[in-house]
């Protein structure tokens, strides 16, 4: 958009240890187009997504489990902080903030992530103009919108491990992993705390984890044909691409020390 569109505005709310990178992205496209203009990035209050996580205790040490019926319910437990991990609170700090900068800026269109509850619920609230945009697959996002009920009996429930499409015997246990994980995320005590608490605080509907897709509102999604699991429906309003990146620079320009690995041998 920037090498394209130089004349747009394009303006990043996030935080801080992304600043760099956009700082590249800039640069990136100003050698591409000259004339195009900065980010202009808006730091948020911490913690962030990341951070939130690791001060719940969720690290790459505990949060993997075991496929299928024997890690259903550490999954179940852990969805609670991958939903939203901010703590009411937090959550209502980010909103406010989302908020204002949506005030300030006043954009024609905010592109939102769908990990970022607290600016899915402000810009809502606002009745904004939105787009959503995820590195999620579209088997990931609309699996339950596949015809004849095929998230039960077809596509493989998250984290079962089962190969595509589900064999016959595997048809059972795949029913029952996706009935407990959805009666899990409806009713999730912490969740349900945390929503009590925004409700209070005005926010309309906060944290609705089946409410984020809206056929009015664009939806940006990777897939890639030959190596992602093919779905029978994609709704009109989904624009598949692949990949998502934050610029395309030479790997010797993002990265030297990597480079520099990657040459020592053959790779895959």
């Amino acid at each position: 958009m920037l090498e394209n569109h130089p004349d747009i505005e394009v303006h990043f709310g996030s935080f801080s240890k992304l600043a760099g990178k956009l700082e590249r992205v800039s640069r990136f496209s100003r050698k591409r187009t000259p004339e195009a203009r900065d980010i202009v990035f808006h730091t948020l209050q911490d913690p962030s997504y990341g951070e939130t996580l690791a001060n719940a205790g969720k690290v790459l040490d505990n949060i993997p489990h075991p496929p299928g019926l024997a890690g259903i319910s550490h999954l179940c437990k852990d969805m609670q902080a991958f939903i939203s991990p901010w703590t009411g609170e937090e959550h209502f700090a980010l909103y406010q903030e989302m908020g204002s900068l949506i005030d300030e800026i006043d954009p024609a269109v905010v592109v939102l992530d769908t990990l970022f509850r607290p600016a899915i619920d402000a810009t809502r609230d606002k009745n904004r103009q939105h787009a959503i945009i995820t590195p999620n697959q579209i088997v990931d996002n609309f699996i339950g919108e596949q015809p004849y009920g095929g998230m039960f009996w077809k596509y493989p429930a998250i984290s079962s491990g089962f190969e595509f499409p589900v064999p016959w015997r595997k048809m059972p246990e795949n029913i029952i992993l996706n009935f407990r994980f959805i009666y899990s995320v409806m009713k999730m005590p912490d969740l349900a705390a945390k929503k009590k608490f925004l409700r209070e605080k005005g926010l309309r509907d906060p944290i609705n984890f089946f409410g984020i897709y809206r056929d009015d509102v664009p939806w940006i999604t990777v897939t890639a044909e030959g190596a992602s699991i093919p779905v029978d429906y994609v709704p009109s309003n989904v624009t598949v691409t692949n990949p998502i990146v934050l610029s395309a620079a030479p790997a010797a320009e993002q990265d030297a020390a990597l480079v520099d690995w990657l040459k020592k041998a053959p790779t895959v």
